[in-house]
């Protein structure tokens, strides 16, 4: 039956992301540019490393000469290595579709396993998994690209295992110790983020079991420190060189990385819908663009029907323990997701709330208060479950629920079909043998800086990794120690993304900058320049390139080619 619900599941997953599933290779589930083109870049990379005994945990094929530490990015490292065949054999556009699909689909099959342990009806439990896997936070993190917030499969399972070591007790400690631990270092390699909050959650869930059994946890706690050592013995060696390498390997920023108080839920996108959901009212969406942050983090929409449901299994059934945990739990995570201070409508109300804490901590300072939103998801899923698993089996409580499970339903679809993007590489990257010497460091041209500028890290990408690059959009140390999603500051860079952006030309570009540019690319042992395809100022660019090097370029499989780099006058 377990099978049967995930085969279900991964039927439902594929059905709404069919625009990219049908055209695996050309086509990426998402409608930005940017995160989903780095994710794929990280499918690519770890089979790479490894094949070429290259450490995975550091690049100088981006922003080389100097490289990036990986450990501050969110390279998804576990399912990179799963996915590696699939990589490898249909590319990494396909890979990171099929990534975001799985990911759905097994973040709600892991959460029906979950309810199965605490709900008597397996629909119930089916319910409380769908709205899970496909609640508002997964669609809204699939929507930009997000795969290693869509892969939410470790919170149900983390939960499944606290309920053993906390409350039932009825295994070894060793082996649910070891359990955990296993959970806890898949989610490492998924994720650190999740992993963190995760720990903030459990904290959370501990202190109201502890309060609510005094006497009983006088009793237990012996098994749960036992089951702790054996979860740490096996953690910690599988992630201390990760860690370490993250805070004292090279490339280190020493600086925030996310800005704080900047990606938070505000407070009327819990009850109105935003762009990551199909049902938007004009008069929710002219709200949501006010919101703070970005649409990629207004993942944090709950629903009117949602939280009618969660109200009503409050109110009946707060007697049960389980009802009393996942209320508090859910609005914990709630409160923790709105950041520092409240934000009604995009306006910063100052009002503090409790994450204020967090902002001023080492490490916690980088979570993203709105991705704690994926808590709220499984929470209500959750007592949706036992909204459903505490009607009489009547046929009018199966009109109920089958109201109910429309509305919601209704409430959390998302835009149908689901945006997606065109992903073309030209045929010079992706040509067998590569068009040039392996290894080589090539200026890869429209200039790959930011979010909006993404198209050389998946030409990478899909040429296998065969060449370096001085550029790339990913987070990086820079000179002053702050991170920074892109490269250092350069001559080359600015004028690049200038000419591409309208705001130069050839003619503009004064001798000095032309000068610097050259020791900069002779600097970087530049082998060759590649212009590909521009959305705009194409000619522009190709006219100050030609200008920059005297020589006449060679079209060749739809980019234009400079070979070599001339000495600086």
């Amino acid at each position: 039956m377990h099978a049967l619900v995930l085969m279900g599941f991964l039927a439902t997953a594929v059905a709404i992301f069919l625009p990219a599933d049908l055209h695996a290779g050309s086509v990426m589930i998402g409608a930005t540019t940017a995160d989903n083109s780095q994710h794929a870049w990280f499918l690519r990379w770890f089979p790479y490393a490894l094949a070429t005994h290259q450490n995975p945990l550091f690049t100088t094929n981006l922003i080389e000469p100097g490289g990036v530490n990986l450990m501050w990015n969110t390279w998804i490292p576990l399912p990179a290595l799963l996915l590696s065949p699939l990589t490898l054999l249909l590319g990494p556009v396909a890979s990171f579709d099929i990534a975001v699909t799985l990911g759905v689909a097994l973040s709600a099959w892991c959460a029906y396993l979950a309810a199965s342990r605490f709900l008597r009806r397996r629909w119930a439990a089916v319910l409380a998994g769908a709205a899970y896997g496909f609640s508002p936070f997964i669609f809204d993190q699939s929507y930009t690209g997000h795969s290693n917030m869509v892969i939410a499969v470790v919170p149900p399972l983390m939960l499944l295992l606290l309920d053993t070591i906390l409350v039932r007790q009825t295994t070894s400690p060793r082996r649910a110790g070891l359990l955990f631990g296993a959970l806890m270092t898949a989610q490492f390699f998924i994720t650190e983020e999740l992993l963190a909050s995760e720990t903030l959650m459990v904290i959370v869930g501990v202190a109201c079991l502890g309060l609510m059994h005094r006497r009983e946890a006088a009793t237990r706690w012996r098994y749960v420190v036992a089951c702790v050592r054996w979860a740490l013995a096996l953690f910690i060696p599988l992630a201390a060189y990760p860690v370490w390498f993250q805070f004292f390997g090279p490339q280190v920023p020493h600086q925030l990385i996310a800005d704080k108080n900047f990606f938070v839920t505000d407070l009327l996108n819990v009850v109105l819908p935003s762009t990551a959901q199909g049902v938007e009212s004009s008069f929710a969406r002219d709200i949501a663009e006010h919101y703070a942050g970005n649409s990629g983090e207004w993942g944090g929409y709950v629903g009117i029907p949602m939280v009618a449901v969660v109200a009503w299994t409050a109110w009946r059934q707060w007697r049960r323990p389980l009802v009393r945990v996942l209320c508090i739990s859910a609005a914990a995570a709630v409160v923790l997701s709105f950041g520092s201070t409240l934000h009604v409508g995009g306006t910063d109300t100052h009002v503090p709330l409790p994450a204020a804490i967090l902002a001023h901590l080492p490490v916690l300072d980088n979570l993203v208060p709105a991705r704690f939103a994926v808590y709220v998801a499984l929470f209500t899923a959750l007592l949706f479950g036992l909204f459903v698993d505490s009607l009489p089996a009547r046929r009018q409580s199966t009109r109920v629920v089958a109201l109910v499970t429309v509305l919601i339903a209704a409430a959390f679809v998302p835009p149908l079909p689901f945006p997606t993007r065109v992903a073309v590489t030209p045929a010079f990257f992706t040509a067998s043998p590569a068009p040039l010497a392996p290894g080589s460091a090539v200026l890869v041209v429209p200039f790959s800086h930011d979010f909006y500028s993404t198209q050389a890290v998946l030409w990478q990408a899909e040429a296998g990794m065969w060449f370096s690059m001085p550029e790339g959009y990913i987070i990086n140390r820079q000179p002053s120690g702050a991170a920074a999603q892109g490269p250092p500051p350069s001559a080359t860079g600015s004028t690049l993304v200038a000419i591409a952006a309208g705001q130069a030309a050839d003619a503009t570009v004064d001798e000095q900058t032309r000068r610097r540019i050259l020791v900069e690319l002779r600097a970087w042992k530049i082998g060759a320049v590649v212009l590909g395809p521009m959305d705009h100022h194409a000619a522009e660019m190709k006219a100050f390139l030609a200008d920059l090097f005297g020589t006449a370029p060679v079209d060749r499989d739809g980019v234009t080619i400079w070979g070599s780099v001339p000495a600086p006058s």
